[in-house]
């Protein structure tokens, strides 16, 4: 079962609709940037011409644009394209693509034999690594990005999908301020199983999402019974995220887990009576950068996954989407876990067995 990133898509419709936008900036602005600076982590340009990243945002700026496909928010999207376009006068030509969307474009274009996008972002890593195998598109390391990884956190950087973890949308718990109190709002995930929840959790269907299922197996890594204990505390299943997170703002539960931390800030701006809360120990949903091998603008292509990979390009990013940049060390939950689908396929009947479902 194909990963769909139904989380994205919730939080995408409280900020904007599905478009397909044209980031463009002030060209004349990015002639006042030194052509060496990339705005990179790690960057020792010195700006000459022999050098490989001045030389890069050369050969990008006589291509002059880069198509990009996206499921990232289009309003994150669209505030880093156009700070890229002012830094360096190279317009973005943005398509915002949710979950099946994505897929679908990606896989009809390559048969018919050119994929139209330079650069693609995606929540799906097994997608992202079937590209990479099938020759779609090319690992950062082929890429050959000038001074990547630099000062870009390891921990992030996905050897194993020939890509790197540009955007983080932590998973917590949402809950009702009025059903729980200051005092009772679960700090771990294994608070989840005191006897006062009982009847009043409710969860996202883990059936709709591979997502789901690799978050429960990274919650079970420190908490081996999890699964079972929580079975027993009377889940109501919901759907999806959005009518999990309903239900919470209409009360009819007190708690929905295993939820973006961001969605609740979209429901609470509509009166709900609702909080986040995210473990200290927690995963999420996260997007992946990679590169189109036959990119019609491969050079700018390059220069834009670079930007993403830098401080400037990601705190961009992070701020306009209300998700968090891989290289914030201050808001990433202590011990973030990086989100491991490798097994979520083959673990899924055992994993929905364990939560008492079918």
């Amino acid at each position: 079962m194909a990963h769909k990133p139904y989380r994205a898509s919730v939080l995408a419709s409280v900020l904007a609709g599905l478009l397909t936008v044209t980031a463009c900036g002030d060209s004349g602005a990015a002639k006042s940037e030194p052509a060496g600076d990339p705005g990179t982590p790690a960057s020792t340009s010195s700006g000459s011409a022999s050098d490989p990243l001045s030389q890069l945002v050369t050969e990008a700026k006589a291509e002059g644009s880069l198509t990009l496909y996206t499921g990232l928010v289009e309003a994150a999207a669209a505030a880093q394209a156009d700070a890229f376009t002012k830094k360096y006068g190279i317009k973005v030509n943005l398509v915002r693509l949710a979950g099946a969307q994505f897929e679908t474009r990606v896989q009809a274009e390559s048969a018919a034999g050119s994929i139209n996008a330079d650069i693609l972002v995606t929540a799906n890593p097994l997608f992202i690594k079937n590209e990479v195998a099938k020759g779609d598109t090319v690992s950062l390391k082929a890429a050959a990005l000038p001074e990547f990884p630099g000062e870009f956190p390891e921990k992030f950087i996905r050897d194993d999908l020939g890509s790197a973890i540009v955007s983080i949308l932590p998973v917590g718990i949402i809950y009702n301020t009025d059903l729980v109190k200051p005092d009772e709002v679960p700090k771990t995930w294994a608070d989840l199983l005191d006897s006062r929840w009982k009847g009043k959790i409710g969860i996202s269907d883990p059936k709709a999402d591979l997502g789901y299922i690799a978050e429960y197996q990274t919650i079970e890594k420190k908490y081996s019974t999890f699964l079972q204990d929580f079975a027993k505390q009377g889940l109501k299943v919901y759907p999806a995220a959005a009518p999990s997170m309903e239900a919470v703002a209409s009360g009819e539960i007190a708690l929905s887990p295993v939820q973006l931390a961001s969605n609740a800030a979209g429901v609470k701006a509509k009166g709900a009576h609702v909080a986040a809360i995210v473990p200290d120990y927690t995963t999420g949903l996260q997007f992946y950068v990679s590169v189109v091998a036959k990119a019609k603008h491969a050079a700018a292509a390059r220069l834009f996954a670079l930007y993403m990979l830098s401080k400037d390009g990601a705190d961009i990013l992070a701020t306009a989407g209300n998700s968090l940049s891989p290289f914030d060390n201050v808001s990433l939950p202590k011990d973030y876990q990086v989100l491991d689908y490798s097994t979520a396929q083959q673990d899924q009947a055992r994993v929905l067995g364990d939560l008492g479902l079918k």
